[in-house]
């Protein structure tokens, strides 16, 4: 083996976004939390077929100098604002302000996305919201995960997942290229219905759903991951009789160290967030 196979692919910075909102009718368990998941277009090199959050790669544009006058940079503003550019360019969803410091409205959005194929290239989502009056909201992004793609895979990606609220009066499209479809459901019935399958739902995206388990609404998701300490996490995997388990650091608070990758038999989707010895 080459020296150049024996060392791992450095990862590429990436962002996604876990957007939620309140359904307008309580499922029979009383809850109403809807999650955001679009599906990757099928010919696409990484994930293509798999449901996943809105999101990509940054880009040297998402640190420009120019954005958000005024706020404090964080360690992870580029990420914010990578995250927030790519929930635009593949549903159409704005998280900004306006002028007025106003959430960006249905009307405002309408506009935009009539524009969309002027997002097409670096920079160019910052001088379309520029022309609109408006600037990203990085403050709307709760801290949700951090997943590291493990050493073994020929290309990785260092991720930070963020939740936020779906801006009000707003819709989502499918951009048609990367995200074929895009739709609201329940995390649970989401894991229920395909965590069985690691190649329609990537373990880091099944295991940030089951962060959201049980929160009633946005306003409980939001308080209770506010504050969350994310730990950044590289999956080691392990083979056993039955399938692929993965190990997680235990203080990334996802309820334990070691749990189901991919098995050999199928089992309910709850079963696969649960931990194991």
């Amino acid at each position: 083996m080459s020296e150049a196979q024996k060392t791992p692919a450095i990862p590429e910075p990436a962002t996604s976004v876990v957007l939620i909102r309140d359904a307008q009718a309580p499922r029979a368990d009383g809850g109403r939390l809807e999650v955001l998941i679009t599906e990757r277009h099928g010919n696409l090199e990484v994930a293509g077929g798999a449901l996943v959050f809105p999101g990509g790669k940054v880009d040297l544009c998402d640190s420009a100098e120019d954005l958000c006058p005024g706020v404090e940079r964080a360690e992870d503003f580029a990420f914010r604002i990578c995250g927030i550019r790519e929930v635009f360019e593949e549903t159409g969803i704005v998280i900004g302000r306006d002028a007025a410091g106003r959430p960006v409205s249905a009307e405002l959005q309408d506009r935009l996305v009539a524009r969309i194929h002027e997002a097409d290239g670096p920079g160019l989502f910052n001088a379309l919201l520029k022309s609109e009056g408006i600037e990203p909201d990085p403050d709307a992004l709760v801290p949700l995960a951090h997943w590291i793609t493990p050493r073994i895979r020929p290309r990785r990606f260092d991720a930070r997942f963020y939740l936020a609220a779906m801006p009000a009066g707003q819709r989502e499209i499918s951009d048609g290229l990367e995200a074929v479809e895009a739709f609201w459901a329940a995390p649970e019935e989401i894991i229920e219905r395909h965590a069985h399958d690691i190649n329609v739902l990537m373990f880091p995206t099944r295991m940030t759903l089951g962060l959201l388990g049980g929160a009633r609404d946005v306003a409980e998701a939001i308080a209770r991951m506010r504050g969350r300490r994310v730990v950044p996490v590289e999956p080691r995997l392990e083979k056993r009789d039955d399938g692929i388990y993965a190990h997680v650091p235990e203080e990334a608070g996802f309820g334990g160290a070691t749990f189901p990758f991919q098995l050999k038999t199928r089992i309910p989707g709850a079963a696969m967030l649960q931990p194991v010895a």
